[in-house]
Protein backbone atom coordinates (compact mmCIF):
# COMPACT_ATOMS: atom_id res chain seq x y z
CA UNK A 1 0.00 0.00 0.00
CA UNK A 2 2.83 2.37 0.83
CA UNK A 3 4.69 1.52 -2.35
CA UNK A 4 1.69 2.37 -4.53
CA UNK A 5 1.39 5.73 -2.74
CA UNK A 6 5.08 6.40 -3.34
CA UNK A 7 4.79 5.42 -7.01
CA UNK A 8 1.85 7.79 -7.49
CA UNK A 9 3.81 10.55 -5.81
CA UNK A 10 6.83 9.88 -8.00
CA UNK A 11 4.67 9.97 -11.12
CA UNK A 12 3.30 13.35 -10.06
CA UNK A 13 6.79 14.74 -9.49
CA UNK A 14 7.98 13.31 -12.83
CA UNK A 15 5.10 14.99 -14.63
CA UNK A 16 5.96 18.26 -12.88
CA UNK A 17 9.56 17.95 -14.00
CA UNK A 18 8.47 17.33 -17.59
CA UNK A 19 6.12 20.33 -17.59
CA UNK A 20 8.69 22.55 -15.90
CA UNK A 21 8.28 23.22 -12.21
CA UNK A 22 10.13 26.50 -12.19
CA UNK A 23 8.32 29.47 -13.60
CA UNK A 24 11.23 31.85 -13.05
CA UNK A 25 12.24 33.45 -16.31
CA UNK A 26 15.89 34.43 -16.50
CA UNK A 27 16.49 37.86 -17.93
CA UNK A 28 19.62 38.90 -19.77
CA UNK A 29 20.89 42.37 -20.44
CA UNK A 30 19.77 45.24 -18.27
CA UNK A 31 18.57 44.34 -14.80
CA UNK A 32 15.25 45.85 -13.80
CA UNK A 33 14.65 47.02 -10.27
CA UNK A 34 12.36 44.79 -8.26
CA UNK A 35 10.20 46.98 -6.04
CA UNK A 36 8.97 44.07 -3.94
CA UNK A 37 12.50 43.28 -2.75
CA UNK A 38 12.22 46.06 -0.18
CA UNK A 39 9.31 44.36 1.60
CA UNK A 40 9.82 40.69 0.88
CA UNK A 41 12.63 39.78 3.34
CA UNK A 42 10.71 41.12 6.34
CA UNK A 43 7.53 39.29 5.37
CA UNK A 44 9.45 36.07 4.81
CA UNK A 45 11.20 36.30 8.17
CA UNK A 46 7.87 36.84 9.92
CA UNK A 47 6.45 33.82 8.10
CA UNK A 48 9.49 31.76 9.10
CA UNK A 49 9.12 32.69 12.77
CA UNK A 50 5.42 31.86 12.73
CA UNK A 51 6.01 28.57 10.93
CA UNK A 52 8.65 27.59 13.46
CA UNK A 53 6.21 28.36 16.27
CA UNK A 54 3.79 25.83 14.82
CA UNK A 55 1.22 27.86 12.92
CA UNK A 56 -0.14 26.57 9.66
CA UNK A 57 0.50 28.43 6.42
CA UNK A 58 -3.17 29.41 6.05
CA UNK A 59 -3.21 30.89 9.57
CA UNK A 60 -0.01 32.76 8.81
CA UNK A 61 -1.58 34.23 5.67
CA UNK A 62 -4.62 35.37 7.64
CA UNK A 63 -2.60 37.05 10.39
CA UNK A 64 -0.03 38.54 8.05
CA UNK A 65 -2.73 40.02 5.83
CA UNK A 66 -4.38 41.74 8.79
CA UNK A 67 -1.21 43.19 10.29
CA UNK A 68 0.80 44.33 7.28
CA UNK A 69 0.72 46.92 4.53
CA UNK A 70 2.48 47.38 1.23
CA UNK A 71 2.59 45.88 -2.24
CA UNK A 72 3.53 42.35 -1.17
CA UNK A 73 0.89 42.47 1.56
CA UNK A 74 -1.70 43.36 -1.10
CA UNK A 75 -0.60 40.35 -3.14
CA UNK A 76 -0.93 38.18 -0.04
CA UNK A 77 -4.43 39.59 0.55
CA UNK A 78 -5.43 38.57 -2.96
CA UNK A 79 -3.94 35.11 -2.37
CA UNK A 80 -5.90 34.78 0.85
CA UNK A 81 -9.13 35.88 -0.84
CA UNK A 82 -8.62 33.35 -3.64
CA UNK A 83 -8.18 30.59 -1.08
CA UNK A 84 -11.26 31.74 0.82
CA UNK A 85 -13.35 31.65 -2.34
CA UNK A 86 -12.33 28.05 -3.01
CA UNK A 87 -9.54 28.38 -5.53
CA UNK A 88 -7.00 25.56 -5.40
CA UNK A 89 -3.76 26.31 -3.62
CA UNK A 90 -1.62 25.67 -6.70
CA UNK A 91 -3.62 27.94 -8.99
CA UNK A 92 -3.76 30.68 -6.33
CA UNK A 93 0.03 30.56 -5.97
CA UNK A 94 0.47 30.61 -9.75
CA UNK A 95 -1.74 33.66 -10.05
CA UNK A 96 0.24 35.31 -7.23
CA UNK A 97 3.45 34.71 -9.16
CA UNK A 98 2.03 36.02 -12.42
CA UNK A 99 0.44 39.13 -10.87
CA UNK A 100 3.49 40.14 -8.87
CA UNK A 101 5.79 40.08 -11.90
CA UNK A 102 8.79 39.57 -9.62
CA UNK A 103 11.33 36.79 -9.73
CA UNK A 104 11.50 36.63 -5.93
CA UNK A 105 7.74 36.30 -5.53
CA UNK A 106 7.69 33.63 -8.24
CA UNK A 107 10.40 31.78 -6.36
CA UNK A 108 8.38 32.16 -3.14
CA UNK A 109 5.30 30.71 -4.81
CA UNK A 110 7.32 27.82 -6.25
CA UNK A 111 8.92 27.00 -2.91
CA UNK A 112 5.63 27.08 -1.03
CA UNK A 113 3.91 24.95 -3.65
CA UNK A 114 6.70 22.37 -3.83
CA UNK A 115 7.19 22.12 -0.08
CA UNK A 116 3.48 21.58 0.47
CA UNK A 117 3.36 18.98 -2.31
CA UNK A 118 6.41 17.11 -1.10
CA UNK A 119 5.96 17.61 2.61
CA UNK A 120 9.34 19.25 3.16
CA UNK A 121 9.81 21.77 5.99
CA UNK A 122 8.49 25.09 4.74
CA UNK A 123 10.16 27.18 7.44
CA UNK A 124 13.65 26.24 6.25
CA UNK A 125 12.81 26.99 2.63
CA UNK A 126 11.32 30.39 3.44
CA UNK A 127 14.26 31.25 5.70
CA UNK A 128 16.71 30.48 2.89
CA UNK A 129 14.58 32.52 0.50
CA UNK A 130 14.62 35.48 2.92
CA UNK A 131 18.43 35.37 2.92
CA UNK A 132 18.50 35.16 -0.87
CA UNK A 133 16.12 38.10 -1.30
CA UNK A 134 18.14 40.17 1.15
CA UNK A 135 21.24 39.44 -0.94
CA UNK A 136 19.38 40.40 -4.13
CA UNK A 137 18.32 43.64 -2.44
CA UNK A 138 21.94 44.40 -1.51
CA UNK A 139 23.06 43.78 -5.09
CA UNK A 140 20.26 45.97 -6.44
CA UNK A 141 21.21 48.82 -4.09
CA UNK A 142 24.90 48.54 -4.97
CA UNK A 143 24.13 48.65 -8.70
CA UNK A 144 21.98 51.72 -8.23
CA UNK A 145 24.70 53.37 -6.14
CA UNK A 146 27.28 52.61 -8.84
CA UNK A 147 25.10 54.21 -11.51
CA UNK A 148 24.56 57.28 -9.32
CA UNK A 149 28.28 57.56 -8.67
CA UNK A 150 28.98 57.60 -12.40
CA UNK A 151 26.30 60.24 -12.92
CA UNK A 152 27.91 62.39 -10.23
CA UNK A 153 31.22 62.28 -12.11
CA UNK A 154 29.73 64.02 -15.18
CA UNK A 155 29.59 67.53 -13.66
CA UNK A 156 33.03 67.01 -12.16
CA UNK A 157 34.63 66.08 -15.47
CA UNK A 158 32.83 68.59 -17.67
CA UNK A 159 32.43 71.59 -15.34
CA UNK A 160 34.73 71.65 -12.33
CA UNK A 161 37.83 70.13 -13.92
CA UNK A 162 37.88 72.50 -16.95
CA UNK A 163 37.40 75.55 -14.70
CA UNK A 164 40.24 74.38 -12.45
CA UNK A 165 42.52 73.87 -15.43
CA UNK A 166 41.54 77.32 -16.70
CA UNK A 167 42.50 78.92 -13.39
CA UNK A 168 45.83 77.06 -13.47
CA UNK A 169 46.68 78.01 -17.05
CA UNK A 170 45.40 81.61 -17.10
CA UNK A 171 48.22 83.14 -14.98
CA UNK A 172 50.80 81.31 -17.10
CA UNK A 173 49.30 82.70 -20.28
CA UNK A 174 49.31 86.21 -18.79
CA UNK A 175 53.02 85.90 -17.99
CA UNK A 176 53.78 84.64 -21.49
CA UNK A 177 51.91 87.55 -23.09
CA UNK A 178 53.64 90.19 -21.02
CA UNK A 179 57.01 88.67 -21.84
CA UNK A 180 58.45 88.47 -18.35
Amino acid sequence: MKTSHLKNRLRKSESQIKTGVSRVKPSFGSVRNDELLLELPQHLELMTARLMSGQSFIDILATQVKSSQGKFANHLKRLSKRLEYGDSFESALRSLASEANSDSVTEFANKVEQSLLRGTPLADQISLLADATRTKLRIQILRKAGKNELLMLIPLVFLILPVTIGFAIFPSLQLLQTGL
